[in-house]
């Protein structure tokens, strides 16, 4: 690794020359962009097992790769890729025609990189870039419009080196053909210097002036005017305060026919701090990634969920759009357009959103996609949804939000199914097909995204969580309750109390961790729940939301201890026999608190949930990976020979009250809930009940817990 050069035209000098600017191919004006962000180079390597009996130092394991000579590896991905759908946009398929803008992108990468991170930016110059060959070829086809400058000869921090971020995907050829992410390997950098927590590379505005001016041979300054700024922060310390400040002081009182102009924003931070620093700016966008709107949902104590199993918003997901919007109209006068978009599900495109266009009243935009398959193999899609609806915002000013959004996430989808088969078969996976951003296509008719009134929306959600109006909803005229909107945590199951929705939250995230999880132990989690209250059936329900098979034994069924040996045994069977080894399981056994031969039974489980074995007859037996939940009224640790505390103390969570004791039996949110509970009997023991009197809710807010 270089020492950081102290002088910015030495760092120049390192830089190979770019070709000269070619000739504008229109007379047309072009538009001009800023992406300021993280820009990240993507490897993905697709293995099979390799069997070779010469090989030496196998290591834990041995593959090799299964790409032809002359497939391609590499791809952008963050700001890059955001900065390389706007390139592209109005381009035809094969490179040729007038792209929609000039795109001047801000990050830092090691400077040797400066020309071939530019022509990454157009996909065909790509091509064949594979560790098939050391010295990598690129060509520089479609440049003349993409320029790029890097921040590294302004990081005012000798302890800081600074590179380009490269992140390697490993995949695996599976048994049916299919393929598994099996590792993500980072070579990244990072900044030694943090400012509020966040990670910066930029912690003054020293030289960045230099940025406007022209230094060097071929070097082309950042614009004095332009269309629009857009930001891209992954969070690795590109976007700062000091570059928001800098940014703001250069553009901020600039005007476009008249217009502010408008800055488009996605960022993997939920609150980021620099957000405060664009007051009496225009962000006309605000997109929530995944990684943003599964922080919102931690943070969260009683909900997780941002859409319920209809494909309706949670009245959570309401509150956080809300919120985010509200800062927005802080920054500047309402009466502007903005949009604020959340992308709560990794990997699919569904979409939640607030649209305020003008004056006029804001609306509930929505694409649930749970209808849709799940995609084979995980492939970006916020940064290139950000960067499709980016330019069909620029492009088509006199369009809805929802016309736009329409297009874009078409758009998503089908570079998402071109991405996928890069991984899946990257053999005949070609570069140069990759979509582009349709400009010219008219809005689908209908349109595929479903609007509502968002005061509606927000109305409609108080009442169903109101014990005043008894979850009543009144609409139309028309007097209903809606037993969903009391299953927002889970699908078919009523939970409105705080101790049972934060348990619910608490056992979600542990589903997710586990799946996350590369480690081999198991993990595990305890429930206190009083017997009959519908746990079995939760996490029933839970396995399935999360995807994975569910086991489930009962202890206060078993008759001595060798019945628990059985169920071991059982598991072990169960999951040797699956037919897609890889999908999680969660094994859950309820009761454990009863005795069996007169002794607890806590020591049994000692083993399998520390070290995945169990002995039986002398014989050590190991039981592969599972999720580990178990149930009772308690654990009883007033006797060393119980093993009560040694069970406790090797659990991964808990124990979790999952009806404590602070919840108040008389309390509104447990009385609404048991008039959803009553509801819901009453329409699976008699499907012919349309109406009931307001005195049969009655009758169940007051039925005993």
């Amino acid at each position: 690794m270089k020492n950081n050069p102290t002088n910015l035209e030495e760092m120049r000098a390192d830089v190979p020359t770019p070709p000269e600017p070619g000739p504008c191919r229109s007379e047309q004006r072009r538009l001009s962009v800023l992406v300021l962000g993280d820009l990240v180079v993507d490897e993905h390597w697709v293995t099979g097992i390799e069997r070779s009996p010469t090989a030496s130092r196998r290591g834990l394991s041995h593959s090799h790769a299964l790409h032809a000579l002359n497939t391609t590896v590499d791809t952008l991905s963050g700001a890059g890729l955001t900065a390389s759908v706007l390139a592209r946009a109005g381009l035809n398929p094969d490179g040729s025609g007038t792209p929609l803008c000039e795109v001047h992108a801000i990050g830092v990468w090691h400077p040797s990189d400066q020309r071939v991170l530019r022509a990454m930016m157009i996909p065909q110059n790509t091509q064949g870039r594979s560790p098939y060959k050391v010295s990598w070829p690129f060509t520089e086809y479609n440049l003349d419009y993409i320029h790029l400058h890097n921040l590294a000869p302004f990081i005012n921090d000798a302890e800081s080196p600074y590179a380009t971020t490269t992140v390697i995907r490993v995949y695996e050829r599976t048994a049916n053909d299919g393929v598994r992410l099996q590792k993500r390997i980072d070579w990244e950098l990072h900044p030694h210097a943090e400012v509020n927590g966040s990670p910066s590379w930029i912690k003054a505005e020293t030289d960045l002036e230099k940025l406007l001016k022209p230094i060097g041979s071929g070097q082309v300054p950042l614009p004095e005017i332009v269309d629009a700024i857009i930001i891209k922060d992954l969070v690795k310390g590109v976007v700062t305060e000091k570059m928001i400040e800098w940014l703001v002081n250069v553009y901020g009182e600039k005007r476009i026919e008249g217009r502010p102009i408008p800055w488009f924003i996605s960022s993997k931070a939920f609150k980021p701090g620099w957000l405060k620093k664009l007051h009496n700016q225009h962000v006309q966008l605000l997109v929530i990634p995944p990684v943003a709107a599964q922080e919102a949902a931690r943070r969260n104590e009683t909900s997780s969920s941002w859409c319920v199993a209809q494909g309706v918003p949670s009245p959570h997901a309401l509150e956080l759009l809300e919120s985010q919007d509200r800062k927005l109209q802080k920054l500047f006068p309402p009466g502007q357009d903005r949009l604020v978009l959340a992308l709560p599900v990794p990997e699919r495109t569904c979409v939640i959103a607030k649209s305020c266009e003008g004056k006029s009243e804001p609306w509930l935009l929505v694409q649930p996609d749970y209808a849709l398959q799940p995609p084979r193999v995980g492939v970006p899609m916020a940064s290139v949804l950000f960067g499709a609806l980016v330019a069909l915002t620029i492009k088509h000013r006199d369009r809805t939000h929802r016309e736009n959004l329409d297009i874009a996430l078409d758009f998503t989808k089908k570079w998402m199914e071109h991405q996928s088969m890069r991984i899946e078969s990257p053999d005949g996976w070609k570069p140069e097909e990759e979509p582009v951003v349709p400009l010219d296509v008219a809005p689908p008719n209908p349109s595929r995204l479903r609007r509502d009134e968002w005061h509606l929306a927000v109305k409609t959600w108080k009442q169903a969580y109101s014990f005043i109006s008894r979850g009543i909803i009144e609409h139309g005229g028309l007097k209903q309750i809606e037993l969903w909107r009391a299953m927002t945590d889970v699908d078919r199951y009523v939970s409105l109390t705080k101790s049972k929705r934060s348990a619910i939250r608490s056992l979600g995230l542990l589903l997710d961790r586990y799946k996350e999880c590369t480690d081999e132990r198991p993990l595990s989690a305890m429930l206190l729940a009083r017997p009959g209250s519908g746990k079995t059936y939760l996490m029933s329900k839970l396995a399935a939301q999360h995807g994975f098979d569910f086991l489930s034994f009962n202890v206060a069924q078993m008759l001595q201890k060798s019945d628990l040996f059985d169920a071991f045994d059982t598991i072990v069977s169960t999951r040797a026999a699956q037919l897609h080894p890889e999908k999680p399981t969660l094994v859950f056994f309820d009761e454990i608190n009863v005795e069996l031969e007169s002794s607890p039974v806590y020591t049994v489980f000692l083993d399998p949930i520390d070290c995945s074995t169990y002995r039986r007859a002398g014989k050590a037996f190991h039981i592969p990976r599972c999720l580990w939940v178990f149930a009772g009224t308690g654990i009883d640790e007033s006797r060393r020979e119980t093993k009560g505390s040694d069970f406790k103390s090797r659990l991964t969570l808990g124990p979790i009250n999952f009806d404590a004791e602070s919840d108040d039996a008389d309390s509104d949110d447990a009385k609404l809930e048991r008039i959803y509970l009553g509801v819901s009997m009453l329409k699976q023991e008699f499907p012919e009940v349309r109406f009931v009197s307001k005195k049969v809710l009655e009758a169940f807010a007051h039925l005993k817990p």
